[in-house]
C-alpha cells in the first residue's frame, strides 16, 4: 500500500485523471497539440474540498452535458412506447432535497426535458402528500388544515342548534366526508 503523499497523489491522477494515449496526428496539416497539464502537488484534504463541493452524479445542464435525470426521462421514454402510455411533461415537478450541510448553492438550476423547461419548487404534491424541500411537512399539515377548516365550516352550515340536520345525519355526513 502506498504511504507517501506524492504515491497517494500519483494513484490519484493515475485513477481519475488517466494520461491519454499517444495519437499519430501526423496526417493533420497544422494542428496544435495542446501541452500536457502539468499538476501542481496537492493534499488530501484540497481533494476532499473539491469532491464534496461537486454535485453527485450530476454535470451542470447548461453546457450540454446529461444530466442523471435527463438519462432516467430517456428510459421512462423507453418505458412508455413499450407499454403503450404517455407521460405528460407539463405535470413535471422538481424539488431539490438537499441536506443543510450541503455546498450546492445553485438551487434554482432548472433542468430542462423534452425542449421543455422544468424549474425547481418549493413543495410538490406526490401520491396525496405535499412534500416541501426541507421535508418538516408543514407543507402537508397546512394543506390538510385548510382542508379540513372547509369541510368542518360546511358541515356547521347543514345545522344550527335548533334547526337542520340533527345530530345522527351530521356525524353520517361527518364520518362519509371529513374523516376519510
Amino acid at each position: 500500500m502506498k504511504t507517501q503523499t506524492k504515491d497517494k497523489i500519483a494513484l490519484l491522477k493515475e485513477n481519475f485523471f488517466p494520461r491519454m494515449k499517444e495519437v499519430d496526428l501526423s496526417d493533420l496539416q497544422d494542428y496544435i497539440y495542446p501541452d500536457p497539464v502539468d499538476w501542481p502537488p496537492f493534499t488530501l484534504r484540497e481533494v476532499q474540498v473539491a469532491l464534496s463541493s461537486v454535485a453527485t452524479r450530476k454535470a451542470p445542464g447548461p453546457d450540454g452535458i446529461s444530466n442523471l435525470l435527463e438519462i432516467i426521462y430517456e428510459q421512462c421514454k423507453k418505458w412508455e412506447e413499450k407499454h403503450a402510455s404517455k407521460f405528460n411533461p407539463k405535470k413535471f415537478k422538481l424539488i431539490h432535497l438537499l441536506s443543510k450541510y450541503s455546498k450546492i448553492t445553485d438551487k434554482e438550476h432548472p433542468v430542462w426535458l423534452d425542449g421543455r423547461e422544468v424549474k425547481p419548487v418549493p413543495k410538490c404534491r406526490i401520491l396525496g402528500l405535499i412534500i416541501d424541500n426541507k421535508l418538516n411537512w408543514n407543507g402537508h399539515i397546512e394543506h390538510i388544515e385548510t382542508k379540513m377548516t372547509k369541510s368542518l365550516g360546511a358541515l356547521s352550515s347543514l345545522a344550527g342548534s335548533t334547526w337542520g340536520t340533527g345530530y345522527k345525519g351530521l356525524r353520517q355526513v361527518y364520518q362519509a366526508i371529513i374523516l376519510p
